[in-house]
């Protein structure tokens, strides 16, 4: 590396043999025990506990956290042995938690705004190497899986991911295990293979800048081109064998959050594939039924020998600024009408509207779950839980459990709720200029509409936490709050057409 590299990225090297390292630290003032607990020293097994440098031999990569200080190190062996581990890293502490955080990020968050794509590699050398190439758009998941948390971290900053792995076996299954995580966020996928043999780290240093570029750019490819390019590959003529990867290939589609993409690409893998769309359709309508399912399995309510005893706790009023009024409203129609049976609109096969008949109680598990939701009410929400675990195992929930209930917080809830089952909140219509069908003659687009305020009232919430965030935002870290704030933005106006509201401002 060159030595504006070195500087840049604050690389070191701990020598070999001895304890020069922790003389020198404990020389300059810094704590022993506190050196210990960070892993820059050990200590040995005899009578005067001398200390010895855990990261001996190794070049060291000073591991930053957003603000540019350094949160942890990695540590990379100069000899070939293959018994000596390749790398060493500082343990988890406070500040550093490895699956939450990306290597060279403070380096690259600039740039990846600017060009609303990050790539991200394996490991260390690859950010360094291509920065030295001049791609400075690049963070590392540091030689460990990626994780769901660094794929939020990187969605703070950039709409797409490109995926740099090895050229090899290895890193290609890698750059499948990635994918689905970095869809399931909501991102856009492309991945970027390397000649066999080859990794982002040795590719970037044997060309030149140019090259490099021109490669990133020529070679990207989506997601979905890429997976069944692979997959395919590997199956031959045995339809088992490809039956088995387009499975494979729609569960990834499945996880796309946006409708109109997925149905692109559900178009796309038609083509590709050389499959009846329809059949696409029918196999990923299955993905995403176990998806909700999955979902709805999600939170269930500990038993009641692991619960605490109960102690009611100050609980926030109907006038309460949040979202306890929409919460009320839908908890009150779960005691009142969940076991009522109503017919939703259901897209079939073909892309036909047809009624499919459900309870309302099925039909709000399933609107929640889809964007995550669950009560921030205490008592709503736990009542709410309780409700759809009894459903979900097959039996049939009676309100009358809760309105005897030996828990007071609940029983009381529960009668409150009840004694208003044919009324809207108090002064909902006035205060809110909102209209609700009258829910016993149209229970689906009461539900419908009383889960689309619902996400409206939590799209507004976001908005002022984000509005928050910029005024101790720095100008990089604004760009990117701003960018929510205008996501969210559009999301509530959506919402506000839907349930027939008018946004001011």
């Amino acid at each position: 590396f060159s030595d504006t590299t070195i500087r840049t990225f604050q690389l070191g090297y701990v020598p070999e043999f001895g304890n020069a390292f922790a003389q020198a630290a404990i020389a300059n003032g810094f704590n022993p025990e506190l050196l210990e607990k960070a892993g820059w020293i050990k200590r040995r097994e005899d009578e005067a506990r001398t200390p010895w440098d855990f990261f001996a031999g190794r070049v060291t990569f000073p591991i930053l956290g957003l603000s540019g200080q350094p949160i942890a190190f990695g540590a990379r062996t100069l000899k070939s042995d293959k018994k000596l581990p390749k790398y060493f890293n500082s343990p988890e502490s406070v500040l550093y938690n490895k699956s939450r955080s990306l290597y060279g990020v403070f380096h690259a968050k600039k740039a990846i705004v600017e060009q609303n794509l990050c790539y991200l590699v394996e490991g260390y050398t690859d950010v360094i190497s291509l920065h030295q190439a001049g791609i400075t758009n690049v963070v590392a998941s540091s030689g460990t899986s990626l994780t769901e948390e660094q794929v939020r971290l990187i969605k703070r900053y950039a709409p797409t991911v490109a995926i740099l792995y090895d050229g090899d076996a290895a890193g290609m299954k890698a750059s499948l295990r990635g994918i689905d995580l970095v869809l399931k966020e909501g991102l856009n996928v492309k991945v970027v293979t390397f000649p066999e043999g080859e990794d982002p780290d040795s590719f970037a240093k044997s060309r030149s800048s140019s090259e490099v570029a021109a490669h990133l750019t020529g070679k990207a490819q989506d997601f979905l081109v890429f997976k069944a390019t692979l997959l395919m590959q590997e199956v031959g003529d045995d339809p088992v064998k490809k039956a088995a990867a387009i499975h494979e290939i729609v569960e990834s589609v499945a996880l796309v959050p946006d409708l109109v993409l997925r149905s692109l690409y559900i178009q796309q893998c038609s083509r590709l594939l050389q499959i009846n769309e329809q059949a696409l359709i029918s196999e990923m309508n299955k993905v995403l039924r176990r998806q909700y399912r999955r979902k709805l399995g999600d939170d269930q309510p500990p038993p009641e020998e692991h619960l605490a005893p109960d102690i009611a706790a100050p609980q926030p009023t109907l006038e309460d600024v949040g979202t306890t009024p929409q919460e009320r409203d839908l908890l009150r129609m779960l005691l009142s009408y969940g076991h009522e049976r109503i017919t939703v609109p259901m897209l079939d096969n073909d892309g036909n509207t047809v009624d499919e008949e459900t309870s309302v109680a099925e039909s709000m598990f399933v609107m929640l779950a889809t964007d995550d939701i669950l009560f921030d009410h205490d008592i709503f929400r736990e009542i709410y839980l309780d409700y759809r675990h009894i459903s979900n195992l097959g039996t049939a929930v009676d309100a009358q459990r809760y309105v005897g209930h030996e828990q007071e917080n609940w029983r009381t809830t529960a009668i409150d709720l009840l004694t208003e089952r044919h009324v809207l909140s108090p002064n909902w219509k006035d205060k809110h200029k909102i209209h609700v069908k009258r829910e016993s003659e149209a229970l689906y687009d009461a539900l419908e509409e009383a889960v689309d305020i619902l996400k409206e009232r939590r799209v507004d919430r976001m908005i002022r936490e984000r509005q928050e965030e910029l005024r101790t935002a720095d100008e990089l870290n604004m760009i990117a709050v701003l960018q929510d704030i205008m996501h969210l933005s559009e999301a509530k106006k959506r919402l506000a057409k839907k349930t027939g509201r008018v946004i001011v401002g």
